[in-house]
């Protein structure tokens, strides 16, 4: 039997294991495609124009398009939101007890 060179070793069996890996969790290929045919589902029938009216302007737009920048616009403002928080919190602390800055 030929002798293997170790780093070759480790490559095979890293291929070995993920091939295993996919074997034995199918259910992630499934979820992944319920979740696939859901997303297509929520394009094809939100994809109706609608009007969005701004101060002085009107715009027609996809319906889908609309709901996505909503929930875009809503995760920044969450994000920036908590970001704010964490920040005052902090100055907060540090001015309840200075001496915990000093000793870091």
């Amino acid at each position: 039997m030929p002798r293997r060179e170790p780093e070759a070793e480790l490559l095979s069996d890293d291929v070995e294991s993920k091939s295993k890996g996919r074997e034995r969790n199918p259910a992630r290929l499934v979820a992944g495609l319920v979740v696939a045919g859901f997303a297509v589902a929520f394009v094809v029938q939100n994809h109706q124009s609608v009007g969005v009216h701004f101060w002085f302007v009107t715009a027609h737009v996809h319906l889908v398009w609309l709901i996505v920048t909503c929930l875009a616009f809503g995760a920044v403002a969450e994000w920036a939101t908590r970001r704010m928080l964490r920040k005052r919190v902090q100055g907060r602390l540090q001015r309840l007890n200075p001496r915990r800055e000093r000793q870091r």
